[in-house]
């Protein structure tokens, strides 16, 4: 009698070298996966933290570093306030450094939907062409970004400021969160 036996050897080698190329799609797949998003984590916060090295240049006139605060009497506002305008200072800058663009308050209004950005004195012209971008520290990603080509000041002569009301549905920070910002050029 014939018989037929089936060569196991070949087809087991044949299985692993299957599993073997899949496993380096996959691996090559989440590398370049994972280079991606750390190309862009790097990218997008770079130029924010550059100002922790080189400090305020021509393209960045302005840099500050905070910690969001509660307004201890208005409990719909959170941020930081020298109190210039308000007259409630809560919170402080860590870090500050600015050319002509000296940020006295950075706020949101959950009950407005408003970010409140005000610089002392008269910033109006001082400002186009510019935009402040923050990023919050503890994560590395963007919190906020205001151009205030759109988001257009007046000068608030009585306390000798300039206010930029941007509205917005969603708060840019919360309590707590530390936050890096520069005004940068365009």
């Amino acid at each position: 009698m014939l018989r037929i036996t089936r060569n196991t050897k070949g087809a087991s080698l044949v299985e692993y070298g299957i599993l073997v190329g899949l496993l380096s799609v996959l691996s090559i797949g989440s590398v370049v996966g994972l280079g991606r998003q750390t190309e862009t984590a790097f990218k997008s916060p770079t130029a924010i933290l550059n100002w922790f090295v080189s400090g305020v240049t021509e393209n960045y006139p302005a840099r500050y570093r905070f910690t969001a605060q509660a307004s201890p009497s208005e409990s719909t506002r959170i941020g930081v306030d020298g109190g210039d305008v308000s007259g409630d200072s809560y919170g402080s800058f860590d870090e500050a450094s600015f050319e002509d663009i000296d940020l006295r308050s950075l706020q949101y209004d959950s009950a407005a939907n408003t970010l409140e950005i005000i610089i002392a004195d008269n910033a109006t012209s001082l400002m186009p062409g510019h935009e402040m971008r923050c990023m919050d520290l503890s994560l590395g990603d963007p919190a906020l970004s205001v151009d205030f080509d759109e988001a257009h000041g007046f000068y608030f002569g009585a306390f000798k400021s300039t206010v930029y009301t941007v509205s917005t549905s969603e708060p840019p920070f919360a309590v707590g969160q530390e936050l890096a910002c520069v005004i940068e050029k365009k």
